[in-house]
């Protein structure tokens, strides 16, 4: 390593140091001592080395970090199937191109989901029944996540991975339905023991599998298994999932039971497992709600264990420990539908702008249209709104929050690269997607959080 690599190496190490105590202190944790002493030297090592990345030949010259206020919510680009059809619908080469112009705009993160959309490279392999078996890894896919996270570092970016997408609960590809496991309700079952049919088992899984019920194997052969991709020292996160729905969401004695015992169970292990708050889903309204309110620990309160990221009194006082992801508000109007109720205080919301289905109650008005996603047939479906439209419903969201509420993140899906079924990244509009995320900081707080190539 030259003297370069090593300052380099110095100055990363310390902007991770100065990230996560300013995680733990906007998440409620007051520093200590030492963490205030960690914080102050981060920052002077910060101070005195210029934060640089070679590109590798993309370009000449370098990529100069522009860190974010630390009160600026996180600034999210969602893209499903990254990088699981890569070798199919795109190459490396590509996905690097499109990270250099979200690193440029200044976003944060790529949000995605855990299994893809109709996956090219499968997290689990079939047994001869042709059943997906939790038991058969397809190692390549841990390979593949792993070098995404690690692109997406080298551009001071952070990776988001759903373990779960809704959307996809129904078809055949995906392996929660499709398995070996006699899952109950694919991803949401909590009451039984896993049912799996042996004939596919060696002896020792047999007798591991006899003493799980479904939460804790889809933690300990999904949620660790995503974990083990990440580095949540730069910013990578664990999420519980998109457009949760569960089986008993009707019931409200029952679905209360399954907030406590799925979703806490779960968020509890993500933060053992070292990731800071907050842990983030989008889910229908009963589901989001009885998630948010009991993660938060709203309801939850003194009952609540301690573990290692913090005590009890937080977290039945911060409310901070759950990010309930909003989907669907593309314009102002959709956002004052959606707050018409009031919204719940001291709490945690994100906002990912995927663009509005074809319901005409809800779809962008035509003189308010930016990119629309074109299916395999041709026709037009889900539209995300111009850019102007996009930063005045990002205001109202903001706005709609008021003084008590935290806004974590505010999220984008760049419609002009999903045509025909296909993620086309060749299609991704700069303009558009990628400037964004500057133009919302400008015109909302006026920052600039633009990253700059070095002139050297």
């Amino acid at each position: 390593m030259n003297e370069k690599e090593k300052a380099i190496f110095k100055l990363e190490e310390a902007k991770q140091r100065c990230n996560w105590v300013i995680t733990q202190t906007k998440s409620g944790v007051i520093p200590n001592g030492r963490n205030i002493e960690d914080l102050q030297e981060a920052k002077d090592i910060m101070e005195t080395v210029q934060t640089r990345i070679d590109l590798g030949g993309t370009e000449p010259g370098i990529i100069i970090d522009n860190p974010k206020p630390h009160w600026m919510p996180k600034m999210i680009c969602t893209i499903a199937d990254l990088p699981f059809n890569v070798g199919r619908d795109y190459s490396w080469e590509e996905i690097e191109a499109v990270i250099i112009e979200l690193c440029l705009a200044g976003c944060d993160g790529v949000r995605i989901f855990g299994n893809g959309w109709e996956p090219y490279i499968e997290a689990f392999k079939k047994t001869t029944a042709g059943k997906y078996s939790f038991f058969k890894r397809n190692l390549e896919w841990d390979q593949t996540l792993r070098q995404f996270g690690d692109l997406l570092h080298k551009y001071y970016m952070s990776l988001e991975v759903e373990a779960y997408d809704n959307c996809s609960h129904a078809l055949d590809w995906n392996p929660f339905k499709n398995s070996a496991h006699n899952f109950s309700h694919c991803f949401y079952g909590y009451t039984n023991r896993i049912k799996t049919n042996r004939m596919e088992l060696d002896a020792e899984d047999e007798l591991r599998v006899a003493e799980l019920n479904e939460v804790d194997f889809m933690i300990e052969y999904w949620d660790d298994r995503i974990i083990d991709c990440l580095d949540f020292i730069k910013g990578d996160k664990y999420r519980l999932g998109n457009e949760l729905k569960s089986h008993v969401e009707n019931n409200v004695s029952e679905i209360k039971v399954w907030a406590e015992n799925w979703g806490v169970t779960r968020a509890k292990h993500a933060f053992d497992r070292g990731m800071p708050w907050p842990i983030s889903f989008s889910g229908s309204e009963k589901t989001a709600h009885k998630l948010h309110g009991f993660i938060s620990a709203e309801e939850h309160g003194k009952d609540a264990k301690p573990h290692d990221s913090f005590s009890c009194k937080d977290y039945g006082w911060t409310y901070r420990t759950a990010a309930l992801e909003v989907h669907g508000l593309g314009t102002p109007g959709h956002v004052d539908a959606w707050a018409i109720d009031g919204i719940s205080q001291r709490r945690i919301f994100a906002d990912d702008d995927d663009g509005v289905g074809t319901n005409p109650d809800s779809k962008v008005p035509p003189s308010q249209r930016g990119y629309c996603e074109i299916r395999k047939d041709g026709s037009e479906y889900a539209c995300t709104a111009d850019t102007p439209t996009r930063i005045a419903a990002a205001r109202a969201f903001i706005a709609a929050l008021g003084n008590r509420t935290f806004c974590y993140s505010l999220g984008f899906l760049p419609r002009s690269i999903l045509y025909k079924g296909k993620t086309v990244l060749s299609n991704f509009d700069k303009e558009v997607d990628a400037a964004i995320y500057w133009e919302l900081a400008r015109d909302l707080w006026g920052v600039d959080i633009q990253r700059k190539w070095s002139t050297e």
